[in-house]
């Protein structure tokens, strides 16, 4: 295999008084026409680039394509900016930024740059300051992420991390690798299928040359891969997608970098339709199986929204 502070201003859409965007301060009013702006420089893009895929799509329901979870759509179009400011913002601009480069293929200079351009400047409680680019590295604080048993975690799930963590391996310049043991602590100390405490997925400290290599492996594991059918293209964007969630190689944005623009990337790139999952966080340790019917099931609700 070829290895080719504490606290934030905020505004009255999130809870408080200012959003930032890079050094522009944006009011609750300027944010909302910023985020028109640009949901109209979207909706533009999509009617004129891929007629096809939103014909149907109305520019008052472009925002559910960006959500990670959609029990959130019902409390509003602001939903996700009320915990990370500058959400929307940034999600209409790394969508638009995937369209953009659709015909490009997914490399892991791509990878990068698709998840900047949905995090750039997002703020949080655990980001007051924006959540960092690029990829992790030693001592940033990206330890472990939570997977909840029945919903982001079953046992076929962790079963196949299990043997990925164990087998899954490659060849690089006359040397044997095993990519996800490096990147990750063995499963069967962090996972309880039991359920009787909190599992998690534990990532070894990493540096920043090693998490692209993890990429370019998960990226190529893709690209080998038998793509003939409807059923194989799923298994493999579904694949790819759980791959590149597992290894985490950012400290934070990692999901929706991965569960809706690298998705819908891949999908749309195979001739495929869009996807909006139910809940994003199910790439974290479902099986193959098991995200291809969270996708198919996203390609249904992207449909209702384009009827």
């Amino acid at each position: 295999m070829t290895i080719s502070m504490s606290g934030f201003p905020r505004s009255s859409i999130g809870g408080a008084t200012d959003f930032f965007r890079g050094r522009a301060l944006y009011s609750a009013s300027s944010y909302e026409m910023a985020v028109d702006e640009k949901e109209r420089k979207l909706f533009s893009l999509m009617k004129t680039c891929f007629p096809d895929l939103y014909s149907g799509l109305k520019i008052e329901d472009a925002y559910k394509l960006l959500f990670m979870e959609r029990k959130d759509l019902s409390k509003g179009r602001y939903a996700s900016d009320k915990e990370e400011t500058n959400y929307l913002l940034c999600m209409l601009e790394g969508y638009e930024f995937m369209l953009k480069t659709l015909d490009s293929p997914l490399t892991c200079d791509l990878y990068q740059a698709l998840h900047d351009s949905c995090c750039f400047d997002v703020r949080s409680k655990d980001a007051p300051f924006g959540i960092p680019m690029g990829f992790r590295v030693i001592g940033d604080g990206a330890e472990a992420f939570q997977v909840i048993l029945g919903s982001t975690l079953s046992a076929k799930g962790y079963e196949e991390l299990l043997m990925k963590h164990k087998f899954s391996k490659c060849e690089f310049e006359g040397q044997t690798y095993f990519p996800f043991k490096d990147a990750i602590v063995n499963p069967e100390k962090t996972i309880d299928l039991s359920a009787k405490q909190l599992s998690f997925i534990k990532l070894k400290p990493t540096r920043t040359e090693s998490c692209k290599f993890y990429v370019n492996f998960c990226i190529d594991k893709f690209y080998t891969a038998r793509k003939e059918t409807e059923s194989e293209k799923l298994s493999a964007i579904a694949a790819l997608c759980q791959d590149l969630d597992q290894m985490h190689v950012f400290v934070d944005g990692n999901i929706r970098t991965t569960g809706i623009l690298v998705l819908n990337k891949m999908l749309i790139s195979s001739g495929l339709s869009p996807a909006v999952l139910e809940d994003v966080n199910c790439l974290d340790c479902l099986s193959i199986y098991e995200i291809v019917e969270k996708i198919k099931e996203g390609q249904v609700f992207f449909r209702s929204l384009s009827a």
